[in-house]
């Protein structure tokens, strides 16, 4: 995923991947797989040539587990307005004890939130969340840590989020979902916004025991 952007790419089973249409300039790519940690690699974009980055992963470190604090992650989610749109009662928030981090996937994670419906497609291993709420379509909009995700293949928002890393998740209704949630002419999707340890951060310093 190009960070900012929005373009968003699932590699091949070779770990190959293709971003085009992408602005020049210095960019950084985000790329996630499940089992290993995050990383974000800086790359050179021009128009005139492609640009190629590769990319290692490490082993993934569970993040925010034993000292957890909670008045650290308030101010970290109020920086990003999720506090501010909880407090509107407009929505349905999930935050600490809510979220099951045991979970094999985020669609498992959103069994729980109302109006949702989570059926398997393919092969039955995957899962797609839509919208039982909704007369038309069912559709839903996924943004994550603010960026709208875009779906190649249905269900696909299981192989970026991992339950491990979800600090927060919004669900919006049609009309319940705030403008910046709200692509142009689906003001009838519902929205789901999930906030992950990649941007919600709490102060390392305040987790720090004092002597």
């Amino acid at each position: 995923m190009l960070q900012g952007g929005g373009a968003t790419a699932i590699s091949r089973p070779n770990g190959e991947f293709t971003l085009d249409s992408l602005p020049s300039g210095t960019q950084a790519l985000e790329v996630r797989k499940l089992g290993y940690a995050a990383a974000d690699v800086p790359v050179e974009l021009s128009s005139n040539e492609p640009a190629r980055a590769t990319v290692t992963l490490g082993d993934f470190i569970p993040t925010l587990e034993v000292m957890r604090v909670e008045a650290a992650q308030d101010k970290a989610l109020s920086k990003v307005g999720y506090l501010e749109r909880k407090n509107t009662g407009m929505g349905y928030f999930m935050d600490g004890k809510m979220i099951n981090h045991e979970s094999l996937s985020f669609s498992d994670v959103m069994r729980v939130a109302p109006g949702l419906r989570i059926s398997p497609v393919g092969d039955g291993r995957s899962y797609v969340i839509s919208d039982s709420r909704s007369a038309s379509n069912g559709c839903v909009n996924f943004y994550v840590d603010g960026t709208l995700w875009q779906t190649l293949q249905p269900g696909d928002i299981d192989q970026y989020v991992r339950p491990q890393e979800l600090v927060a998740i919004e669900v919006y209704h049609g009309s319940q979902a705030p403008p910046q949630f709200t692509p142009p002419g689906q003001g009838s999707c519902a929205a789901i916004v999930a906030w992950t340890v990649a941007r919600v951060r709490p102060d390392n310093n305040a987790t720090k025991r004092k002597p």
